[in-house]
């Protein structure tokens, strides 16, 4: 018995180790949630836990009536700490939860919260001139540039300066007999090195004057001018077919495409395909609150070299724009792409993945919302051994309290009568021994 409980002690320790391996795992610590555009970048501290084989997260988005599915984290391991979540929809908020995963599976999750959203302007804008080279001087006057006057639009085109140096364009705008100077400069939005147009909204039957010119860290460049004056087409001109050479097939997609949102407007690039069957261009635009496209709209006096086209729309609301050439054969296949027009303001109040969450009041613990494992067969291993643990430690208790009330006593005794036996074992033995040494004395008389 004395062998017995120590070695049952050491079962359960060892047996209670095994079991305290085998329980899930906790909520991830420090979970934090970086909103981008379309994206949100998750982040969470190591919790220094081997046992761990993989993370799993869920969403919620405030579109949505519940949470979607949990979803593993794809080659995540013990080490992992961080994972981004692409392909969600800008301007709406997202709930997201986390949780460990180890054999004996999933722990409670952790949460937050971020709203994903465009790419600020200035802070674009602020990024393409940090990345821009110092320059010794400003930028030359812009070369090449003309004005095409077109329905309430003077559409501008320059040459590229291949001048790694400029930062962006400016323009100003002078009307001819109505004005007695010319207006402000006004930067073109989204406009880097390599802008090579641009469309001005103004007033049909007026004529105009629009300098152009380039900066660069060393400040703005001299200007060039160049003008135009725009015009309503006329009834039969709207139905009139551009020229151009026989097309055997429609033009294909128009590459390159690109749009840039600015402040109420989605302004298109794309490169020249430089195919000379193609007569114009059309697009049609699709908002995120609107249930279908809408019709497709020619840009009004395009041709084979148009490479550009600015559209009025509404701050806020998140277009996918297409784009198609079309010649003689017919419309040729689309390109697309996306953008959210904001006004300066809006884009500096982006709502805050904070302001999502509910904020506790004065004095209260914040709460934290965290999702109960499945149960698994660890905790009733731990109740049985911590059960045997308890047994044995009555049993070693008891043996060592019955061994001073008699034990001792009874043992001496025993080892007493034990001593006593054996001495009179021994003289018996002594006795026999005389008589065997008597007879042979005897023996030997005789």
């Amino acid at each position: 018995m004395r062998r017995v409980a120590p070695a049952a002690l050491l079962a359960c320790v060892l047996t209670l180790h095994w079991a305290v391996a085998q329980t899930a795992p906790g909520a991830p610590s420090g979970l934090a949630a970086t909103a981008g555009n379309r994206t949100i970048a998750l982040t969470w501290d190591d919790p220094g836990d081997a046992t761990i084989t993989g993370y799993e997260y869920r969403l919620y988005a405030d579109r949505e009536p519940d949470w979607r599915e949990w979803k593993q984290i794809a080659d995540s391991t013990h080490g992992t700490t961080s994972h981004a979540l692409p392909g969600l929809t800008n301007r709406v908020g997202y709930r997201v939860e986390v949780r460990a995963v180890n054999d004996a599976g999933p722990g409670p999750a952790s949460e937050a919260a971020a709203t994903p959203s465009a790419p600020d302007v200035e802070e674009m804008e602020a990024a393409e001139e940090e990345m821009a080279p110092a320059a010794d001087a400003p930028p030359a006057a812009p070369a090449g540039l003309a004005a095409t006057a077109g329905d309430g639009t003077i559409a501008l085109t320059w040459d590229d300066p291949g001048d790694a140096t400029i930062t962006g364009y400016e323009y100003r705008v002078y009307a001819t007999g109505r004005e007695p100077d010319w207006r402000e400069w006004k930067e073109i939005t989204g406009a880097t090195s390599r802008t090579t147009g641009y469309t001005l909204t103004l007033t049909n039957g007026v004529s105009y004057r629009v300098q152009l010119r380039a900066r660069n860290s060393a400040g703005a460049g001299a200007p060039s001018e160049a003008s135009g004056t725009p015009q309503a087409p006329a009834a039969d001109e709207m139905e009139e077919q551009p020229s151009g050479p026989p097309a055997d097939a429609p033009p294909a997609a128009p590459a390159g495409l690109a749009a840039t949102a600015g402040d109420g407007t989605i302004a298109l690039t794309w490169d020249d395909p430089g195919d000379a069957t193609i007569t114009g261009y059309e697009y049609r635009v699709y908002a995120d609150r609107e249930d279908d496209w809408r019709e497709w709209k020619r840009i009004t006096r395009t041709t084979s070299a148009t490479t550009e086209h600015t559209l009025t729309l509404t701050n806020g609301v998140s277009y996918r724009v297409q784009l198609r050439a079309r010649n003689s054969a017919g419309e040729g296949e689309t390109s697309e792409t996306s953008g959210t027009p904001q006004s300066p303001e809006a884009a500096t109040d982006t709502p805050a993945a904070a302001e999502s969450a509910v904020e506790p009041a004065a004095g209260e613990t914040p709460m934290v919302e965290v999702e109960e494992s499945p149960r698994s067969g660890a905790p009733w291993i731990v109740i049985i051994v911590l059960a045997v643990c308890l047994v044995a430690g009555i049993v070693l208790v008891a043996t060592r309290m019955r061994r001073p009330a008699g034990g001792s006593g009874d043992s001496s005794d025993a080892d007493s009568a034990a001593a006593d036996s054996a001495d009179g074992d021994s003289a018996a033995d002594g006795d026999s021994a005389d008589a065997d040494s008597g007879e042979d004395a005897g023996t030997r008389r005789g």
